[in-house]
């Protein structure tokens, strides 16, 4: 071995388990539905770390391999592409070693290329579009060492493609230590945006400067397709490390990632801000999860008052895509305004005319929004 191995801080692990956990649903959600399916890591990275830590590309490997639905996965004979890439030669030369040393599945079909993960994607891209084939379902993992190495040209391409979703690390230490303050890179800044929309931060500071590159990202992701949210990893010294960035088109890949921010952030070693709200420093964790009911409550109370509405009319208004907000979250909401000592639902009725079973909400009931009339006390 020519190289060092890279230390891994409690933030990459925190990022690993997110990773993790999101392949765990990922993994059997779409192989059952779709079959065939694509993971694609940008900047693979040697597959370990110092003191023998798993890199992304094992990590990755290993959640598909052990998950309980593999076996059945394999048997129908559907398979599962995994592309490694990276430009330095010798992580590639690692991480080939690393793989060939364990047992690897006949349904995994493993590729690792030394090279610049915007050449590799764009040449697979020109492929397809010329076989004129189906993408399969894909995850993209864009995880440079650096504050770059990836365009918003290439995200674009990404997005015009059904069933693409992308995890981004948006490195904003690095950006604003090497891009920010060199005039001669902000052409990198440009390709990273897809433009000029970054330069006001020039002219901010602090967690101000931070809040407007990153919702300026995802602003340029909304633009091309995209439906984001991001969370601001900030570890225990209470110093930010990155911004972690979900790209999606699917309301049921929104809320996968959700429920695995929301796990990993229990873990202890780093917590997420809200950069939406200054005054709610965390984001996930137990300490926000709890005041999530209340705020759905005061929400939907304040727009649907004295309206009669469905369940899925609220899941697709107000939770599908919303940044932080979960199905689960809705019920508790709801069963505050109806039962919390400030009453603020009518009434709830099922649509197929059953009776109603106290304390739920099914699907395809409605919830008449509004407070009771106060009694006459004599």
């Amino acid at each position: 071995m020519t190289f060092t191995l890279p230390p891994i801080q409690p933030h990459t692990q925190a990022k690993h388990h997110i990773l993790q956990y999101y392949l765990k649903q990922w993994f059997p959600i779409l192989g059952s539905t779709y079959g065939d399916l694509r993971y694609i890591d940008g900047f693979s990275g040697p597959g370990e770390y110092e003191g023998g830590d798993q890199g992304s590309p094992l990590i990755a490997l290993n959640t598909v391999r052990q998950h309980s639905y593999f076996d059945a996965y394999a048997r129908e004979g559907k398979t599962m592409d995994f592309l490694f890439a990276d430009k330095e030669s010798d992580y590639s030369r690692h991480l080939k070693t690393k793989i060939d040393e364990t047992y690897q599945p006949r349904s995994f079909q493993i590729t690792v290329k030394n090279g610049e993960f915007e050449d590799l994607v764009t040449c697979l891209m020109d492929d397809i579009e010329t076989r004129e084939e189906p993408v399969p379902p894909t995850l993209v993992f864009i995880d440079p060492f650096g504050p770059a190495g990836f365009s918003m040209d290439l995200l674009a391409r990404l997005s015009s493609f059904t069933g693409i979703e992308v995890l981004i690390n948006l490195n904003y230490t690095e950006f604003v230590r090497w891009i920010l303050s060199d005039p001669t890179k902000h052409v990198t800044a440009d390709r990273l945006y897809g433009g000029q929309r970054w330069k006001p931060a020039l002219d901010l500071s602090g967690q101000e400067r931070a809040d407007f590159l990153v919702t300026e990202y995802e602003n340029a992701l909304r633009e091309i397709g995209w439906r984001s949210t991001s969370f601001e990893m900030v570890n225990i010294q209470n110093q930010l490390a990155y911004h972690l960035v979900f790209g999606t088109q699917s309301p049921k890949g929104l809320e996968a990632m959700k429920r695995a921010m929301r796990d990993a952030s229990q873990t202890g070693e780093f917590r997420y801000t809200d950069r939406i709200d200054p005054s709610q420093p965390v984001l996930m964790g137990l300490e926000k999860e709890n005041e999530y009911p209340r705020e759905i409550g005061e929400s939907l109370f304040a727009k649907y008052d004295g309206m009669e509405i469905s369940k899925s009319q609220l899941l697709e208004a107000e939770v599908n895509w919303h940044r932080q907000w979960l199905p689960q979250d809705l019920r508790e909401a709801l069963l505050h305004l109806e039962y919390g000592d400030d009453p603020r639902i009518k009434g709830v009725r099922n649509g197929d005319g059953r009776t109603r079973r106290k304390d739920s909400y099914p699907d395809g009931c409605y919830i008449t929004f509004g407070r009771h009339a106060m009694r006459r006390l004599f």
